[in-house]
């Protein structure tokens, strides 16, 4: 599952929606990876109680070359946001 968004703050409809969205992929038996910009830790905990088998995040480029190609968050916020799924029990898949 996918999102076209920066991050989920401001979206609590939203983000409770993809919760029962996993709930019930994951209740028909089915592993569940999604994509849904920035988290906070929080965010991934649930997503996790919620039965989310995988996030995925890219990273994009390297640290050095991350400005010239991305202005809309930092790479320090990429990895703050696999650091919380990481630590939510949640499989990490970034490129």
């Amino acid at each position: 599952m996918g999102a076209a968004w920066r991050d989920t703050i401001g979206r609590k409809t939203n983000f409770n929606q993809i919760l029962e969205y996993v709930k019930e992929i994951r209740g028909m038996g089915m592993e569940v990876c999604c994509t849904l910009g920035m988290l906070e830790k929080q965010q991934a905990v649930e997503l996790k109680q919620a039965g989310l088998t995988a996030y995925n995040h890219n990273l994009d480029t390297s640290r050095e070359y991350y400005p010239n190609i991305i202005t809309t968050r930092t790479y320090d916020e990429r990895l703050k946001t696999l650091e919380f799924v990481r630590d939510a029990g949640i499989n990490v898949c970034s490129g």
